[in-house]
């Protein structure tokens, strides 16, 4: 009643909640491979979600704030809303190009004089390319993650005050995209102190959210615009911290999708499908921390291998490897500390391959495992 016939309206429409509904790691990896031209989005409405900055064209700067909000360092696509709205009835005149000419976000209304047909807008969901977002809030999400990952680290104990490297490994990155997730540590007994790259060397500081450091959250985000694949049990990445208390790091790691949702995307089957990321700690170590030894690794390996084992306390202590026959091709016999210990065997010093033992001997401790150095 109080739209006036004879005047002049504008109806505007606009949706600026959940930034991140239908936002992952997996339309970077989209975005990117049209940015270089490998694969072109094949819509215009995909083009304009692409362009978060309101530019007028798609670049690495779309890339860098889609993955700030991935990471939780942005809370928003500002100052673009959540979502941008198209007249539904516009038709572009290059759909290869829809910022060539003005896109109609509005519909005018002049000389209003009376009812009128609908309204029609076409909602483009800001940053998701692959058109993954639920449009209605009251709507639920269906898990796309069929099956599972394993990030791999290898259990330790730490002592107060001690400073010392998580290596994250996986015996199945093969034709890799990208993931994303959100990597908690006890706060109250660990302090993060860096990242190391490693066989994902195209990693970095960048891929990380250290906005909730404090609260012993770690954000990441990864892609590339080819699929990666590594050998088994390679290092992807390090994490370094320094121990408030001591512990061990079966009891203060995990991933969850707390910030950033976890999801890991591969090619291998010749489809992108998306998984989740399990982490899984080998070696656990007895509550009664008695001696340990763990599995060497990288296992099986090629040039060099490392052998951990944990004492209680420090003493006198053996390392013996020998071969199938029982023949004891070297030994490392001295004081260790008490902790984790560790010895790099290199392969110039075992002057053979194939299938080895390796055994650790102290005063009341013998365990022998087994190992294997390829040609």
């Amino acid at each position: 009643d109080e739209v006036n016939e004879g005047a002049n309206y504008t109806v505007t429409p606009n949706k600026n909640v959940e930034p991140l509904n239908g936002v992952t790691t997996l339309d970077l990896v989209l975005i990117s491979k049209h940015i270089l031209g490998i694969e072109l989005l094949d819509s215009p409405f995909k083009m304009i979600a692409a362009d978060v900055n309101n530019s007028g064209t798609i670049t690495t700067l779309d890339l860098v704030k889609i993955q700030r909000v991935i990471l939780g360092l942005d809370a928003d696509f500002a100052p673009m809303d959540a979502w941008c709205f198209v007249d539904g009835s516009f038709t572009f005149p290059n759909p290869a190009n829809p910022f060539q000419t003005t896109i109609p976000e509005i519909y005018p209304i002049n000389n209003f004089s009376g009812d009128m047909m609908d309204v029609d807008f076409v909602g483009v969901k800001v940053g998701d390319v692959n058109g993954s977002a639920i449009a209605n809030q009251l709507l639920q999400s269906e898990t796309r993650s069929k099956e599972a990952l394993n990030f791999t680290i290898e259990n330790q104990a730490y002592d107060r005050g001690e400073t010392f490297e998580v290596n994250f490994t996986s015996d199945a990155f093969e034709s890799m995209l990208g993931f994303q997730f959100t990597f908690q540590f006890d706060a109250d007994a660990l302090e993060f102190v860096a990242f190391k790259s490693g066989a994902l060397d195209q990693m970095s500081n960048e891929n990380l959210g250290l906005s909730k450091i404090d609260d012993g959250l770690i954000t990441t985000s990864w892609f590339n615009h080819k699929a990666i694949s590594t050998e088994a049990n390679d290092d992807l990445f390090t994490l370094v911290f320094k121990a408030k208390q001591s512990g061990d790091l079966s009891d203060a790691f995990k991933i969850t999708s707390g910030i950033t949702s976890n999801e890991i995307y591969s090619k291998a089957n010749g489809d992108i499908e998306t998984f989740a990321v399990n982490l899984q700690v080998n070696g656990a170590i007895d509550n009664s921390k008695e001696v340990t030894l763990f599995q060497n690794s990288p296992n099986p390996f090629t040039t060099s291998t490392t052998i951990q084992f944990y004492l209680p306390e420090a003493e006198q202590a053996s390392i013996l490897i020998f071969d199938y026959s029982g023949k004891v091709i070297t030994e490392i016999n001295r004081r260790f500390e008490k902790g984790m210990n560790e010895i790099l065997i290199d392969k110039a010093t075992l002057k053979t391959t194939g299938v080895l033992f390796y055994q650790l001997e102290t005063q009341q401790f013998t365990a022998t495992k087994k190992m294997l150095l390829i040609k």
